[in-house]
């Protein structure tokens, strides 16, 4: 949006379509720091205000080793993600790059017999948000991984060595819950400080049974 037909008070939006890679992604594979890039493309200067995400119908989730069709909800198969600012990274003058952190836990519910899908999208920028990286051990002791304060809740799952990434939290003090499985109890570690565009790295977290 052209900040001069804004200041005249003309509404200003044009929508433009970015070269996406379409496919059926495992998103269970882009955890703990790994991503893929979506989409790439030029558009006109101005102002970035929203990203509109449409999905395909080819959802699936697997649950105890079995895989179930994932619905979308109401049928409504598109997102749309508010952009600010802080949300782009500049890689120079002319090129910005943007995160989208897909939030499982919040976008699959089970009802009715069902899974459903209404997807929960949150758009972050490296410079402007924090990271929390660390490992559980043993190996088999642990579940899902909640970090929390009162303004944020974002979550994550350890790959099998339990080494574990959190990326796109604002700045601020968190805990982290982990969730101790296999007869291994519960841990949860409080005031740990994230700030922007820096990484908190954690001491190895023991688990006990």
């Amino acid at each position: 949006c052209d900040d001069d037909h804004d200041s005249l008070g003309i509404r200003c939006e044009i929508w433009d379509t970015l070269d996406i890679r379409s496919g059926v992604y495992d998103l269970l594979t882009l955890r703990n720091g790994v991503d893929t890039l979506l989409g790439s493309g030029f558009i006109a200067n101005g102002k970035i205000e929203r990203i509109k995400v449409t999905l395909g119908s080819n959802n699936s989730v697997m649950v105890d080793s079995v895989v179930y069709p994932l619905q979308i909800l109401n049928n409504q198969s598109f997102v749309f993600i508010n952009i600010h600012k802080e949300h782009l990274d500049v890689i120079n003058s002319n090129n910005f790059r943007l995160y989208l952190d897909f939030n499982l836990a919040r976008s699959i519910k089970l009802f009715g017999g069902k899974y459903w899908l209404k997807p929960v999208l949150k758009p972050f920028g490296k410079h402007s948000s924090g990271e929390i990286e660390g490992k559980v051990r043993p190996v088999h002791s642990f579940g899902t991984i909640k970090a929390f304060n009162d303004a944020d809740t974002v979550f994550a799952r350890p790959e099998d060595e339990g080494e574990f990434k959190i990326r796109g939290l604002r700045e601020g003090t968190y805990s982290l819950f982990i969730d101790g499985i296999n007869g291994y109890q519960d841990t949860t570690i409080t005031n740990i400080s994230v700030r922007r565009g820096k990484e908190t790295e954690l001491e190895t977290i023991r688990l006990h049974q």
